[in-house]
């Protein structure tokens, strides 16, 4: 008799230490989530209030935090993926998988055709012992656009100076290519203040 209630009461312990933990990772899974909603919602309000005050994201920080949202999402996903294996019909969770490994992918590639052309590298440049933020678009042509310097995450959002470095697509900032470029400068209501030639 003892020894069936002492097998008893560890299944019983067995199940609730089972539920314990089923509490906890849905507790985890929840704040996660909550945590991920709130980051997702307040970016963009963030991105907003930057550039109502003339400022924005650069290059690298900006696409890490889209990155980061993104992969928060797939991981949601999936975590409710692995979770839910077994409570549904074996069709509906393979149904599902299959989307979920489909937009996977279409994430993926979407997200790398537009890295790959609306990705410009930025550096910070000095100009008259001021610095800059310099955004390189380079094609056909190179074009250089300098925002002010708000440290390593933020920018301007408005052109201050635009710099035409000619015809090829390297980066002035980070080849060995010399030549000339005209720089064109503006003022605070973006109209053309002054030209200047010089070489890099």
């Amino acid at each position: 008799m003892h020894i069936q209630l002492e097998i008893f009461y560890r299944i019983e312990a067995g199940l609730e230490m089972d539920r314990i933990v089923k509490i906890e990772e849905v507790s985890k899974l929840s704040a996660f989530f909550r945590n991920h909603c709130i980051f997702t919602a307040a970016f963009p309000l963030v991105y907003l209030i930057l550039n109502i005050v003339g400022l924005t994201f650069r290059e690298v920080p900006l696409f890490i935090l889209i990155g980061w949202t993104i992969l928060g999402w797939i991981a949601i996903f999936w975590w409710w993926w692995f979770k839910t294996y077994g409570k549904m019909s074996h069709i509906k969770h393979f149904v599902i998988g299959t989307i979920g490994i489909a937009l996977l992918l279409l994430t993926i590639l979407v997200s790398a055709f537009i890295s790959l052309f609306a990705y410009n590298p930025d550096h910070v440049v000095q100009i008259d012992g001021k610095k800059y933020v310099a955004e390189v678009r380079s094609f056909t042509h190179v074009n250089v656009d300098y925002y002010s310097y708000f440290g390593p995450v933020l920018r301007g959002n408005r052109v201050v100076i635009y710099g035409y470095f000619g015809r090829g697509g390297f980066d002035p900032y980070d080849s060995n290519v010399h030549g000339t470029v005209k720089y064109t400068f503006y003022d605070d209501n973006c109209n053309p203040i002054e030209t200047r030639t010089g070489s890099f």
